[in-house]
């Protein structure tokens, strides 16, 4: 181990102790710490980096432990308040959500530290792929309605931002995609019929309400239990802009499609089939009072040129590697006037 390695260790240390309070607020205020252990950085990206840290403690002369996860990060985000006010809304939240245990900005710095429990299990994503080596994807039809479920929980607790109304994103979308470098002429031409079309189809004055989205629910995100029960993760991306929560939702069936990649461990029905039981369980609460079903199609297909055109597209996403076998499906179905690459799902 470097000097500065250690340095670092030691300064996670002394954070984390620092925080007992913090930290055994929920298990006892008498616990006492008699040692931590943190682990190398793991999750390495840019602006962020992880680390596991295992406390020992003593509580009514019993030996314990605890493991928490720290997400350190480039720049102060004040995610923890809006989580925290998530947390409370949602009846059993700790079912769903990761225990959080504390956020600080590191002294003389502009980064900071978020510690929330550490979940064990596995991701849908490692599941999935598990699953498709022995053709057993649809085993996940429940975890994928429980998803379903647990988004529309998430998206209805939260207080309005105030609304948008489609014609605005529509009047962005066109925008971007006609001035985007991803589509050919030809494509620009089919694609914009099907604008026109969709204009016609959705109540171009009707406002749809402005919350704070995850901005990630992704298969890589979603870590199921022993018990078969699942956990959202990776909020930090929490305090974003606000957006219209079909956001999360069409991100994620552009998650599902994306792993059509794996074909043909992993085709169209079996996606398809996840994606309806997700599709399932986010509409067994009822109809959403933003929009109704019968235009999803519509809004899905808008939302799918709004991601593939934005700062982060898609293609910037996904066109490298197999993910390259993606976007030619979906470009090929947006083309001919698809909203998923499901080839029965015409406008």
């Amino acid at each position: 181990m470097d000097q500065t390695e250690y340095a670092e260790i030691k300064r996670v240390k002394e954070i984390v102790a620092g925080k007992k309070a913090e930290i055994f607020a929920s298990i006892d205020h008498q616990a006492e710490i008699t040692e931590i252990f943190c682990s190398k950085k793991i999750n390495k990206h840019p602006l962020s980096y992880g680390r596991l840290v295992t406390v020992h403690f003593m509580k009514n002369n019993h030996a314990d432990e605890l493991t928490i996860y720290l997400k350190f990060r480039k720049n102060y985000r004040q995610v923890p308040d809006k989580y925290m006010a998530i947390y409370d809304k949602i009846p059993g939240a700790e079912q769903f959500l990761p225990n959080f245990y504390f956020h600080t900005r590191l002294p003389g710095t502009e980064e900071s530290v978020i510690a929330m429990e550490y979940i064990k299990g596995a991701s849908l994503r490692k599941l999935l792929y598990r699953k498709m080596l022995f053709n057993k994807t649809s085993e996940l039809a429940g975890l994928f309605f429980q998803n379903g479920r647990k988004m529309r929980l998430f998206h209805n607790v939260q207080s309005e931002k105030g609304a948008r109304t489609i014609q605005v994103g529509f009047e962005a979308v066109v925008e971007r995609f006609n001035t985007s470098q991803y589509f050919t002429a030809d494509e620009k031409k089919a694609i914009n019929q099907h604008l026109q079309k969709i204009k016609t189809t959705l109540p171009m004055s009707f406002e749809l309400p402005l919350i704070n989205i995850h901005h990630d629910w992704s298969l890589r995100n979603i870590i199921v239990e022993r018990d078969n029960r699942i956990k959202l993760i990776d909020l930090d991306a929490f305090d974003r802009s606000i957006n219209w929560g079909w956001e999360d939702f069409v991100y994620f069936l552009i998650n599902i499609e994306s792993q059509i990649k794996y074909w043909p461990f992993l085709t169209t029905n079996h996606l398809k089939f996840l994606w309806e039981h997700f599709y399932q369980g986010y509409f067994d609460a009822g109809q959403p009072k933003s929009i109704t079903e019968d235009l999803m199609p519509a809004l899905i297909y808008l939302l799918k040129l709004h991601f593939w055109t934005d700062t982060y597209s898609l293609d910037d996403f996904y066109n490298r590697g197999l993910g390259k076998r993606y976007v030619l499906r979906l470009k090929i179905a947006l083309t001919n006037g698809y909203w998923t690459i499901f080839s029965d799902q015409k406008l």
